[in-house]
């Protein structure tokens, strides 16, 4: 039997420095899939992590990471859109692919969220 492919993150870099990825920081991985993104976060800093999927096919990934990663490593099963109803904390950063017409702008996830400084250092991957 053959192994599954897995998804390579794309711009990883260049995603990780948008996010400003650093010690104590607080972000959110709303495009976490196979948690490639979440788990370069976690290896690159002593961060958080809170990923974001409606897909119960990702759980099991999800689990493992958590095994990995413990308290840095929190999943919410839910869609984008519904972000500020599973997130009610500050945050340091979001990682989001902006396809779903109800989802809220980055602009207004960063100013709710309490992102610091420059509102538009959250990242869309469009």
């Amino acid at each position: 039997m053959q192994e599954a492919q897995k998804h390579i993150p794309v711009m990883l870099c260049e995603v990780l420095e948008a996010l400003s990825v650093k010690d104590g920081g607080v972000y959110v991985d709303a495009t976490f899939g196979d948690g490639g993104y979440s788990r370069a976060i976690l290896e690159k800093a002593n961060c958080r992590v809170i990923a974001l999927d409606r897909d119960p096919a990702v759980l099991a990934r999800a689990q493992e990471l958590k095994e990995k990663y413990a308290e840095r490593f929190d999943f919410r099963q839910t869609c984008f859109s519904a972000i500020f109803d599973v997130i009610d904390e500050k945050v340091d950063g979001v990682l989001a692919y902006a396809s779903d017409p109800a989802a809220p702008t980055a602009a207004f996830v960063a100013e709710k969220l309490g992102l610091p400084g420059n509102p538009f250092r959250s990242v869309e991957i469009l």
